[in-house]
């Protein structure tokens, strides 16, 4: 934690967070629909702005992502079995997350920690 406390008094870091942290959701949001994205802004009839409206609009997508309808319609193994738990397969993102959240916790152990052996003090 005072690790965190060090790394979060500058603002640059706070930005830089924030602004990976917007990058992750918009990508998450906007990769899905890359093929309307592409064709949406090569077309020649959408103007400056629609093409602005249809990006910006697609980051509200991330709740609608994945609909009860798109999972019933689907007849692979993997959609029964995420059915079928309990979360209907967010385990998968909580699991995640909570390796995430290991993997930085013990980065952060080894910051503080020197990349030298301690020496005991004869005496």
């Amino acid at each position: 934690m005072i690790t965190l406390v060090k790394v979060f008094r500058k603002p640059k870091y706070i930005l830089v967070t924030i602004l990976v942290a917007l990058t992750v959701i918009a990508f998450a949001a906007w990769l899905p629909n890359l093929h309307l994205i592409t064709k949406a802004m090569t077309s020649k009839t959408m103007t400056l702005w629609q093409k602005t409206d249809l990006v910006t609009s697609l980051l509200g997508s991330l709740q609608t992502n994945f609909t009860p309808l798109s999972r019933t319609i689907g007849f692979s193994s993997a959609t029964t079995i995420l059915g079928i738990l309990p979360f209907r397969g967010q385990e998968f993102g909580f699991v995640g997350i909570t390796i995430l959240l290991l993997a930085i916790s013990f980065t952060l152990k080894k910051i503080n920690q020197p990349f030298v052996c301690k020496v005991k003090e004869e005496k």
